[in-house]
């Protein structure tokens, strides 16, 4: 990605190889424009997951959204998946604002 991409990924590497990873961008959320990010994949091996991966990884990511002057940070979590939701609610700084609904045909 050039350094004008408005993406970005980091991997967390382990036992020789990829074990995880994370993506995100800035962009216009609402009234926010380019002061916005999002994280918009987080994924974690399950042989490697409660080790603190999807931690360093998502720390990783605010730190780069930070640098590119976001101000408002966001992630979307399916209402049914369990661990997403439990994980999310367990990082500091980050609260459930939103419940978001869409249709698809």
């Amino acid at each position: 990605m050039s350094p004008a991409s408005p993406h970005f990924c980091f991997v967390a590497d382990a036992d020789g190889g990829p074990v995880g990873f994370v993506t995100g961008m800035v962009g216009p959320i609402g009234l926010f424009e380019n002061r916005a990010g999002r994280i918009e994949d987080l994924f974690v091996l399950p042989a490697h997951r409660r080790r603190g991966l999807a931690t360093e990884l998502v720390d990783a990511a605010v730190a780069e959204l930070g640098r590119r002057g976001v101000v408002v940070y966001n992630v979307e979590v399916p209402h049914d998946w369990r661990a997403g939701l439990a994980f999310w609610r367990r990082r500091r700084h980050w609260k459930q604002d939103a419940v978001v609904f869409s249709r698809y045909d």
